[in-house]
């Protein structure tokens, strides 16, 4: 997604990753989230480095 999960935001992600789970199973919706794009493995890569990079600095 290109955001970095927080303690803060987590909560609402994985609640809607598991209802659009639970109505996948039931088949009120199918499919899934699109694929990534260049843009968003860009945006995935540069919050990662950011992670990293944090991390090594303590």
């Amino acid at each position: 997604t290109g955001r970095q999960f927080t303690s803060a935001n987590i909560g609402s992600t994985v609640a809607m990753r598991n209802l659009s789970a639970h109505l996948r199973e039931l088949g009120t919706i199918s499919g899934y989230n699109k694929s990534f794009s260049k843009k968003d493995r860009s945006a995935f890569l540069r919050i990662l480095e950011e992670i990293i990079q944090s991390i090594k600095r303590g």
